[in-house]
């Protein structure tokens, strides 16, 4: 006998065969498929018409081993089609060549994704009823590479390796498709991945959002690692700050502390500054100026408590940044305390302020050395400028709405330098004036470039240092 009729033989003898006679293994095929395989219907037929047949001369006896008998061979015929196919067969023919005795190694590149296309991309998703935040998500993903680790590191768990082969495939289709849109059934198989993972998760608790669907990402794939998260060996993919205490009581100090390095940095505005009007400079919401209580001795409870406006400064301004904007703040009563609703639910207001960015869609940063931390004359600690950074716009996620409800869309920025405008199933060019507008207003996740960095002469040190009232 020969190795295929063992093979229909030996699947006829399966409690699987016998429960799905018309469903084909993953295992069996070379390459394995998202979606279950079912044999073609012509196939099923024969199987069928066989088993009737059969039946007639022997009162039906033989009608149940001759049908699943006769499926399991239709099984078979369709893997063996199925590797014709794929050119997996090792039948000579020319449609290959012979395959050679000893096949070379696997290249150590073969898990990378395809690049996104340098003139954007082209496909749309199906909306399943208010998955418009997950459909944005997925092209904010898929138009970088930056979140390609995610995508190709090592697994440790089944819901980590099913999780990851879904998006793989998704973002692939995204990067090579030229037309189209992602349909209603393969996008029920993303949504159902996605949401089982972000109702699973604890720290959401079933929230569904654009910001929390990346959040989710990092817990589930542990990314970054604790070797990428240590202050003291950052990433330099990753944006790093360190915190600077300014001492509001004179005779006081508190030493800086740096943060972890992180691939998504978080800003937002205060119940006041969300009512006004006039933009929001980025670096500024960067720095996170608050203020900060501590005991000048924490082991004696009879130790005043000192206060401290504190800022962050950029110690590593990593060539891809990606910003977290919450533009939705708690509503506060007049003594500064949150309000709720009589439903005991937080009352919370959209901040609809747009951010400041040229009309390139850059902004500037200005990165510190870590090397260079100083206590100065009045007791607060310095910290040196090194370097001026120049970001530009090259992605975002828009959310156009309330508080309560709204619409998320996408927008791409090429290589090329067009603007993709992405609603669902719709994708469009977008003029460059009106999208950089919509990414200041709308923003909530965006995504910046480096394009230079200038090193800062002894002068602008200076200059930047007296003009920053936390160092003083």
């Amino acid at each position: 006998m020969t190795e295929k009729d063992i093979g229909f033989i030996n699947r006829f003898f399966t409690g699987e065969h016998w429960s799905h006679p018309f469903t084909i293994t993953k295992s069996s095929l070379p390459v394995e498929p998202i979606n279950p395989i079912k044999i073609s219907g012509s196939k099923k037929s024969i199987a069928i018409i066989t088993a009737l047949f059969t039946g007639i001369p022997t009162a039906g006896i033989l009608s149940v081993p001759v049908f699943f008998l006769a499926s399991s061979l239709m099984k078979s015929w369709e893997i063996s089609q199925r590797k014709k196919a794929i050119n997996l067969t090792e039948t000579p023919g020319p449609h290959r060549a012979v395959p050679t005795p000893n096949p070379p190694p696997p290249s150590p590149h073969a898990n990378l994704l395809p690049p996104p296309p340098p003139d954007g991309i082209k496909i749309g998703i199906r909306n399943l009823a208010n998955t418009c935040w997950l459909n944005a998500s997925m092209k904010f993903m898929s138009s970088t590479d930056f979140w390609d680790p995610i995508l190709v590191m090592p697994t440790t768990t089944p819901m980590q390796a099913k999780l990851q082969n879904t998006l793989k495939t998704y973002i692939t289709r995204m990067r090579t498709e030229n037309k189209g849109y992602i349909g209603k059934k393969d996008a029920k198989i993303l949504e159902a991945e996605v949401n089982k993972l972000i109702r699973d998760d604890p720290m959401i608790g079933g929230q569904m959002d654009a910001a929390e669907f990346f959040l989710c990402l990092q817990r589930v794939f542990q990314y970054p690692s604790a070797i990428d998260l240590n202050p003291n060996n950052p990433h330099k993919d990753f944006y790093q700050s360190t915190v600077v205490y300014k001492s509001n009581d004179p005779g006081y100090f508190h030493p800086p502390n740096a943060d972890t390095a992180d691939p998504l940095i978080k800003i937002s505005v205060s119940y006041a500054e969300a009512l006004g009007d006039m933009p929001l400079d980025p670096a500024t919401l960067l720095k996170k100026r608050d203020t900060r209580t501590f005991k000048e001795d924490e082991k004696n409870e009879a130790a005043p408590e000192i206060n401290y406006t504190t800022s962050d400064y950029p110690l590593n301004l990593p060539k891809t940044l990606h910003i977290n904007f919450s533009r939705v703040v708690g509503v506060e009563d007049e003594r500064g305390r949150q309000k709720f609703t009589e439903d005991g639910l937080m009352e919370q207001v959209r901040c609809n302020r747009p951010l400041a960015l040229d009309r390139k869609g850059c902004f500037e940063l200005i990165e510190y050395d870590r090397s260079n931390i100083g206590l100065n004359d009045s007791d607060n600690w310095v910290i040196r400028p090194t370097k001026k950074c120049t970001y530009q716009l090259t992605g975002a996620i828009l959310h156009g709405g309330s508080d309560k409800d709204g619409h998320y869309t996408a927008i791409e920025r090429t290589e090329t330098g067009k603007f993709i405008h992405h609603n669902d199933r719709s994708v469009n060019e977008m003029d460059a004036d009106e999208a950089i507008n919509r990414c200041e207003n709308n923003g909530v996740m965006l995504r910046f470039k480096r394009i230079n960095d200038i090193q800062l002469s002894e002068e602008e040190v200076k200059e930047i240092i007296m003009n920053d009232s936390a160092l003083w």
